[in-house]
């Protein structure tokens, strides 16, 4: 038996499937009598860094500062109800919500496949579109979590590198009107392309 313990911190979530078919290949390895050999490692965590630190000195990356700048905006602050005396884990509500088998099917296939987009950018409208409508503010600011493996440079491959890439990415959605959501759609959509 073999227990591996880390830290979040320390490896995401592909960094795990990494290891496991690691230890899955040396373990198949080791019954069939056979030489223990891993495939070829991918880049160093390091030089990923380096790779990002020197892109985010480079003069593309200033050129994006103004975008960026402006998806950092603060947006209007969230209501509550009560004092901030009140505002308790006890005093706090869950609300669930059950989708028919028709709903989604209709939330996973078919808005995406009429609209020409991914499940995402549907979901992200609809959060943009009841927070958006609660706060009473035309934008709203949110912070989209990615596994942080994109090929970003062609001398660098972290396919089999183990480390924690996961990126936060802040994003400004527009609130998208109540009698126009496909619009509203298309827009969420460009603006995350």
């Amino acid at each position: 038996r073999l227990l591996l313990v880390a830290h979040h911190l320390v490896v995401d979530v592909v960094s795990w499937r990494v290891l496991l078919e690691d230890i899955d290949t040396l373990t198949r390895q080791l019954r069939q009598g056979q030489t223990l050999e891993l495939p070829p490692k991918s880049s160093s965590w390091q030089q990923w860094a380096h790779r990002l630190h020197q892109e985010a000195h480079s003069d593309t990356t200033a050129q994006e500062l103004a975008y960026w700048n402006e998806q950092t905006e603060p947006a209007g602050t969230l209501p509550t109800e009560g004092s901030a005396e009140d505002n308790t884990v006890a005093a706090s509500r869950v609300y669930e919500a059950v989708l028919e088998t028709e709903q989604g099917r209709a939330l996973l296939h078919d808005l995406p496949t009429t609209f020409n987009t991914r499940i995402n950018d549907v979901l992200l409208t609809a959060v943009a579109s009841a927070v958006g409508s609660w706060t009473h503010d035309s934008h709203v600011r949110l912070d989209l979590e990615g596994h942080g493996r994109e090929d970003l440079f062609d001398d660098i491959d972290v396919s089999r590198t183990v480390g924690w890439f996961t990126t936060i990415s802040p994003v400004r959605l527009p609130v998208p009107s109540p009698t126009a959501l496909g619009e509203g759609l298309k827009q969420v959509k460009e603006l995350l392309r």
